[in-house]
């Protein structure tokens, strides 16, 4: 029974100087230490979130001035759709094509002559051109933000 308290005695002793070693350890070089990482930790974390809005913006944000042109000038209005600007007057413009189309297609008497009444209208091509010209223009403003 002696030898088990002298045991728990010893056990007792050195533990508590191996814990109070352990903490003066930590204190001495690993505290400053962790620390230092906590701070560039959170540098690296704000410098990617700031990589991240950037690319974001640049994905998302960036509207192709081709891509403007071509929707406005096959589906009038489309175009300010895409560049999310004028989107009433791309409305309008979507609705009034489609009545024109119509008109096309009824007058004829077939669906098949949508495409030639439309290539043969002047007007509608001469229209059709300057819309897709204004969206081209309207995404380039809009990239330099001058929109």
């Amino acid at each position: 029974m002696a030898i088990d308290a002298m045991t728990i005695i010893l056990t007792s002793v050195c533990t508590g100087i191996g814990i109070s070693i352990g903490s003066g350890l930590y204190e001495l070089y690993m505290k400053d230490y962790l620390k230092k990482l906590k701070v560039q930790n959170e540098r690296l974390r704000k410098l990617n979130e700031k990589r991240f809005r950037k690319l974001h913006s640049k994905f998302f944000a960036y509207k192709r001035p081709w891509i403007a042109l071509l929707l406005n000038l096959f589906l009038w209005g489309t175009g300010y759709f895409y560049v999310k600007r004028k989107r009433f007057l791309g409305a309008l413009l979507l609705i009034l094509q489609i009545f024109i189309i119509g008109g096309y297609a009824f007058g004829q008497g077939s669906w098949q002559s949508i495409f030639e009444g439309m290539s043969y209208s002047f007007l509608t091509i001469i229209v059709a051109i300057y819309l897709g010209i204004d969206a081209y223009r309207l995404a380039r403003n809009v990239n330099a933000g001058k929109d």
